[in-house]
């Protein structure tokens, strides 16, 4: 069964919050880059599958990789409807676009723990894959769902860090050092069954401890409901924004939110809305940059296709709703040029001799055209100024016969490579002119701010906690109810198993109205890191359908 068969798709752009800030002086392009590939279009996945055919989920790039080498995550089923997507697979490219051989089997990891298991009762469904800057071990999220299950419970999210496969190998096994002392070392998994006990991760994201560290994750998602089906403390009206902070040793964060994880409302007008992730960012290397910001888009209960943009700032600390970021710590269904957009994918946050100074977001329509428009906001004391950003509006094309359908990312140029599919059912990437003013210096250089208050629990625990959640207009202390639990048994439990042209036309600022309050006060200036935290600023063209039945 699936919470959200919509037939749009999601183009999520992966990016990095390190570098050097810049004015908005460079033009965006919003058209595909011909000379990427073969006009336009990277070498197909040639791999085996359980189906012959292959689809985009996700893609990544480690922010330490001078190559740039892209990592796939890529599914043997397509999209929409309420089947099981996988068995889900890997493949690595080099920076033209070419299968780079040297990975795996010729390019190719054909079987993860997880990746094809779909008993009888209990199935996975990945999401994202993030590669750790410091060490070069790839992360990757799931769903896991009960079958016949309908209501509250049926869901949790799953993390596993893998190590990378020997050269000629096919197989990427667990990182036993994660999470070491659960029930399978490499697997971590997130419920919440003091909340709606539905929780979904969507996205992920690793900082950079520097070279041979393991980065702490973020992981993003939400923790749906489903009308009449609620009982206790579920919320029958909407779902909740979830975000999770894990260590490098695949403890979850314990100064985080509750027990490691935030839950937070999202509401437009008075109205509690259903929110999707499509990206997040942290902040600039060593920059004063206090927040991450989450991007996607929200809908009302009941109405998925109602969607509307969506912009949260959460404390990197304390997981904290920042009411500095637009008065409520919330940006939803604004308005630039007398246009409203359905999604939000984020750029990036610049930086000057460790100052903030822009937040770079992109706002998509996926009906139609895709328009866009490239969003600039100054940053003033730590905090962007919302109500007088520049923009830049343009229609993102793509070469002929590329669906966009899964993840993408910003490499070290300033393009956004994109993930989709072919009329030959063949996963491709091709990649968007996009502008050098998100563009990085690919760096391993190690990190050293840190929280002032942050711990977490021990390794291999399992940790359980509650609190109420947040809105919109609460004063932006952590919220939601959040339970962890490293236990994750083996894949046989049936519990948990371990040629168009682009448009584009450039003007000055733009009121930027929403229907959250406008503007910004002072802010904090904690100290900052860089981390390849994964957001985009590119458009939406998936929903996600995120669990089968």
């Amino acid at each position: 069964m699936s919470k959200h068969s919509r037939g749009k798709a999601a183009l999520l752009f992966g990016m990095l919050a390190a570098g050097i800030g810049t004015a908005f002086a460079a033009t965006f392009v919003f058209s595909f880059v011909a000379g990427y590939g073969s006009s336009g279009l990277s070498q197909p996945f040639a791999g085996t599958t359980s189906t012959g055919h292959s689809y985009a989920r996700a893609s990544d790039i480690s922010q330490s990789d001078t190559n740039q080498a892209v990592y796939s995550l890529v599914q043997a089923n397509p999209d929409g409807g309420s089947g099981y997507q996988g068995p889900y697979y890997m493949v690595r490219r080099l920076a033209n676009g070419n299968i780079d051989t040297s990975f795996g089997s010729n390019g190719y990891v054909t079987s993860f723990p997880l990746s094809g298991t779909q008993a009888a009762d209990q199935a996975y469904q990945f999401h994202d894959i993030c590669v750790d800057p410091g060490t070069g071990k790839i992360v990757v999220v799931a769903n896991t769902f009960v079958a016949g299950t309908t209501g509250p419970g049926f869901g949790a999210a799953v993390v596993e860090r893998l190590v990378p496969p020997a050269a000629g190998s096919a197989v990427a096994t667990l990182d036993t050092s994660f999470n070491a002392g659960g029930a399978t070392p490499g697997q971590l998994t997130i419920t919440t069954p003091t909340g709606n006990n539905n929780a979904s991760a969507q996205k992920c994201a690793v900082s950079n401890k520097g070279s041979g560290n393991d980065g702490l994750i973020y992981v993003l998602g939400d923790d749906d409901t489903f009308p009449g089906t609620c009982t206790g403390s579920c919320d029958a009206t909407a779902g909740k924004l979830l975000v999770a902070k894990i260590d490098g040793n695949g403890s979850l964060n314990s100064s985080f939110g509750t027990g490691g994880i935030a839950e937070i409302t999202v509401s437009s007008g008075g109205t509690a809305m259903v929110p999707e992730v499509s990206g997040f960012v942290g902040n600039g290397n060593q920059s004063n940059f206090p927040d991450v910001i989450i991007a996607g888009d929200a809908y009302p209960g009941g109405n998925a296709n109602a969607n509307v943009a969506m912009v949260v700032a959460l404390d990197r600390c304390s997981g904290a709703l920042d009411t500095h970021f637009n008065s409520t710590g919330m940006l939803v269904n604004p308005s630039y040029d007398s246009t409203t957009y359905g999604q939000a994918v984020l750029g990036r946050i610049t930086q000057t001799a460790g100052v903030a100074d822009n937040l770079y977001l992109l706002f998509v329509n996926t009906s139609g055209t895709f328009t866009a428009n490239f969003v600039q906001y100054p940053i003033s004391g730590a905090v962007p100024n919302t109500s007088s950003p520049t923009t830049q509006t343009g229609t993102i094309t793509f070469p002929s016969g590329f669906t966009p359908r899964g993840g993408a990312v910003l490499n070290a140029s300033g393009q956004g490579v994109i993930g989709g599919n072919t009329s030959a059912n063949a996963e491709q990437l091709t990649a968007i002119g996009g502008t050098a003013a998100i563009g990085y210096t690919p760096s391993g250089t190690a990190e050293t701010a840190t929280c002032s208050t942050g711990s977490s629990s021990s390794s291999g625990g399992s940790s359980s906690s509650s609190s109420s959640s947040s809105s919109s207009s609460s004063s932006g202390s952590s919220s939601g109810t959040a339970s962890s639990s490293s236990s994750s048994s083996s894949s046989s439990s049936s519990s948990s198993s371990g040629s168009s042209s682009s448009s584009s036309s450039s003007s000055s600022s733009s009121s930027g109205s929403n229907s959250s309050s406008g503007g910004g006060g002072g802010g904090g200036g904690a100290a900052g890191f860089s981390m390849l935290l994964g957001l985009g600023f590119a458009g939406l063209l998936r929903r996600y359908v995120r669990r089968p039945g």
